[in-house]
């Protein structure tokens, strides 16, 4: 987990709306390009199966609010 500040999350939120990609990957993208370093292909499978079970997760829990 990551603790931002509110004025930092929403302009991280608003960048990655501006890119259409979620902010997780926009974080993602800017740590690798600021460390500069690369994913393998096992690692970007990895990120983006979390990524989906996060939003799988997400929408579940709508529904079950109704």
């Amino acid at each position: 987990m990551v603790v931002l500040s509110r004025g930092l999350e929403e302009r991280l939120r608003r960048e990655a709306e501006k890119l259409n990609i979620s902010m997780e990957e926009l974080v993602v993208d800017i740590l690798l390009k600021a460390l500069n370093i690369s994913l393998d292909l096992n690692d970007k499978v990895e990120f983006h199966l979390k990524l989906s079970e996060k939003f799988l997760r997400e929408a579940e829990e709508f529904l079950a609010r109704g």
